[in-house]
């Protein structure tokens, strides 16, 4: 079968683009790899082991004077937050101390400019268990919550009335801090009516990090038994409605907070970002011998400096090159981790402080996700991250980090000392100590001659024209590939290719030509037609690639075809050696693959035969200015060439 490689063009890159996508969360989404349950793990109360007993020191912040059992906070005998005994990393931030709720969750309070804020407080957002999430300004973030729900303690006084008397305590151990709501008063209103046998006992338990270099550590939720309240009379329990879950902070004031659903334990993180489940029994967990356990990530974690290039890390304590200047931790294999996500297309983590804030290194990766759940850049190249930004932004941790091909580039002229310092944000290079634009003739990347060895397709990949500095691409294909071959021209260029099942990525600097391909792909191909899409050269979606000539194979035959003239402006003769006598469809289409106008569909003797194009479409109307493609089909192949309309 003839094949035909086919090369598309995007349009010119917008300064703000929205592009409708699954919703991205920003930190907790990478703070865990999985939500699983831990079997076996029964429930054990702390009651035993000499917690600190919090009694009835709920009240409301900030400044705890108002005692409150409904919906008030425990912020630890400074007012201050409860010490945890080590510190732990959350939502980016590192915390050493916590506060209480009675409504079934904590909170780690939120840090601005260094300084750890108190809880925003509104009694009915604090009760509200779907505020786990939403954002909003009155809201919990930072949150972690076993079971948030409409609960009240109940002092020992209240016994007499027939309600069980709360206990809620905690206890710092050296690798956990548990806290415990042992026979708390859940959901205890039912139309007006408070239920007083509506009892249970749940902690979370946060861990320790285990990593060396990472404060991230596993959360548990753990649940005891319900109905403990047997003085009430009554065997009522309202289990349903709570929430069950963490949330981070940020996204868009309004609409879906940064949250992971405990409840969908069963599903992805991404499923468990958008699930808005609440409780429908007890235990949540399936069990009191089962935990619902969310598993830490052992992410990176720097914030100096956005852009320096330092994408796998090797200068955190620890790492090869911790301690060494910038000129020793960047790396080749920060470009090759570029590359790889490029190529497979598995973004970086986008996260602030981890890799692609990292590998961002020329400052044009920034985007946030708005409450449409669209993903928005933000087109400003700024020294600081925080500059700059978009009024929906509400939280600087709404704000994500993109790295491609074009980073990779500049850190290789970096590692060649022809970018002078990482990030780079300058719009010239430094060449041998001056300061000039980069001579760049070549406008994209072409396809020469297609060649067929056994079951794979050799295609080479030129520049348009002569090239002298930073050099980038990248293109999708249709069909697998199987080998990439860089070919640097010179031993004074610098090349790094990568790819991926489709996809091919490609980053360096020097002086090339057109003459010689910068690589060579090998493609399977299985499908009639060879396509390359998404094609982007020097960090801008190409244009006007062209379709270049039909496969040559030992099991098909060589075909010809040219037109004259091309460009044209008003007519051209299209000549096309026919092979052998059989029905053909000859049409001319336009970039987008729609047919423009039929030349011919009908049986064609073998042997050269010509058709003429006036530049009209099918209704007789003059086509405008642009590409256009002509193709011929049957027989078992198919011939094309690029048009040029002036």
């Amino acid at each position: 079968m003839k094949q035909l490689l086919k090369f598309v063009g995007g349009l010119a890159m917008l300064m703000i683009i929205a592009i409708p996508a699954q919703k991205l969360k920003a930190q907790v989404l990478g703070e865990f790899t999985s939500i699983e349950i831990m079997e076996n793990m029964p429930y054990q109360s702390i009651i035993d082991s000499t917690p600190v007993e919090i009694g009835e020191n709920f009240a409301l912040p900030p400044n705890y004077l108002t005692k409150d059992l409904d919906n008030g906070y425990y912020a630890g005998p400074n007012n201050t937050g409860v010490p945890l005994g080590f510190e732990y990393e959350f939502n980016g931030e590192v915390y050493d101390r916590i506060f209480i709720n009675v409504n079934g969750f904590i909170t780690f309070g939120q840090i601005e400019n260094g300084v750890l804020k108190q809880p925003p407080f509104l009694a009915l957002a604090a009760k509200t268990p779907t505020a786990l999430f939403y954002e909003d300004p009155t809201y919990p973030v930072n949150v972690i919550a076993p079971f948030w729900g409409d609960h009240m303690y109940r002092t020992v006084a209240s016994s007499f009335s027939g309600f069980a008397p709360t206990k809620i305590m905690y206890k710092a151990y050296a690798d956990r801090f548990v806290v415990e709501w042992k026979d708390l008063n859940i959901n205890y209103e039912l139309d007006g009516e408070e239920i007083k046998s509506s009892v249970a006992n749940f902690q979370v338990i946060i861990y320790k990090s285990k990593f060396t270099y990472s404060k991230q550590g596993n959360i548990e939720f753990a649940y005891g038994q319900v109905n403990t309240n047997n003085t009430s009379g009554d065997s009522r329990v309202i289990t349903q409605g709570a929430s069950v879950g963490v949330k981070g902070e940020g996204i868009v004031a309004g609409g879906d907070a940064d949250y992971l659903n405990g409840l969908a334990h069963d599903q992805t993180l991404e499923q468990a970002s958008e699930s808005k489940q609440l409780t429908q029994a007890w235990t949540p967990s399936g069990g009191t011998d089962k935990r619902i356990a969310f598993i830490a990530a052992s992410s990176s974690n720097v914030e100096e400096w956005w852009g320096d290039g330092d994408v796998d890390f090797s200068k955190v304590p620890g790492n090869k090159h911790h301690g060494l200047p910038q000129s020793r931790f960047v790396t080749f294999n920060d470009a090759r981790i570029v590359m790889n996500s490029v190529a497979t297309g598995v973004p970086l983590d986008p996260v602030r402080r981890r890799a692609a804030y990292h590998a961002d290194v020329n400052h044009d990766g920034r985007y946030y996700i708005d409450d449409q759940g669209v993903r928005k850049n933000i087109p400003w190249r700024n020294a600081y991250y925080a500059d700059s930004l978009p009024n929906e932004v509400s939280s600087l941790k709404q704000i994500l980090f993109d790295a491609n091909e074009e980073d990779a580039a500049y850190i290789i002229m970096y590692m060649g000392n022809h970018v002078i310092e990482l990030p780079w944000l300058l719009d010239t290079i430094i060449r041998s100590g001056k300061v000039s634009a980069p001579v760049s003739i070549a406008e994209g990347i072409v396809f020469g001659n297609v060649e067929k060895i056994n079951d794979l397709y050799q295609i080479p990949v030129f520049l348009t024209g002569a090239h002298d500095g930073k050099l980038s691409a990248k293109f999708k294909m249709n069909n697998e590939i199987v080998n990439v071959v860089e070919n640097k021209q010179s031993s004074d260029n610098k090349l790094m290719t990568s790819f991926g099942t489709n996809i091919v990525a490609l980053a360096g600097y020097g002086k090339y030509s057109s003459d010689e391909p910068i690589m060579t792909v090998y493609v399977k191909a299985t499908s009639e037609l060879i396509n390359a899409t998404e094609v982007r050269f020097n960090n801008e979606d190409a244009e006007n690639i062209s379709i270049v000539s039909s496969i040559d194979g030992n099991d098909v035959e060589t075909q010809q075809v040219s037109t004259v003239p091309n460009p044209l402006s008003n007519n051209t003769t299209i000549s096309v050696n026919i092979p052998k006598t059989a029905n053909y469809k000859a049409a001319i289409y336009d970039i987008l693959g729609n047919e423009i106008k039929m030349l011919s569909n009908d049986v064609l003797e073998s042997g050269l035969r010509t058709f003429e194009w006036n530049r009209t479409d099918n209704s007789g109307n003059r086509v405008n200015t642009g590409v256009y493609f002509y193709r011929l089909e049957g027989n078992n192949m198919v011939i094309s060439q690029k048009l040029i309309v002036e």
